[in-house]
């Protein structure tokens, strides 16, 4: 993490500081302040989402499926870069206000 990061929890009113190695479940919400980041790790599979300043997103999906590692995120505001560990066997769904996009089986997207 650098410089200002915070977690809502899903059953939480408030937004609260952000701690390194602190887990994520379904519906929980991170953000950044402008000129900060943080990288979220899954570690069911490995995949790795950069956040940067001035983001919002939410965990949607943290659960494996059988046959196939998929996780879900919404995009509220901001930018994020993802990186699948295994992209042949992962999934990555990104939900933005305008957009979904998918990843897995070698496909690139910023």
């Amino acid at each position: 993490m650098k410089g200002g990061v915070q977690i809502k929890r899903a059953t939480a009113d408030e937004w609260s500081p952000a701690r390194e190695g602190q887990p994520l479940y379904e519906n929980d919400k991170v953000r950044t302040e402008a000129g900060a980041g943080t990288d979220i790790v899954f570690a069911a599979n490995g995949s790795t989402v950069h956040l940067t300043g001035d983001s919002l997103i939410s965990i949607a999906e943290t659960r494996t499926r059988p046959g196939q590692q998929r996780t879900d995120l919404t995009v509220l505001r901001g930018r994020i870069d993802a990186e699948l560990e295994k992209p042949a066997t992962q999934s990555l769904s990104v939900t933005t206000p305008s957009a979904t996009i998918q990843a897995g089986r070698e496909i690139v997207f910023q």
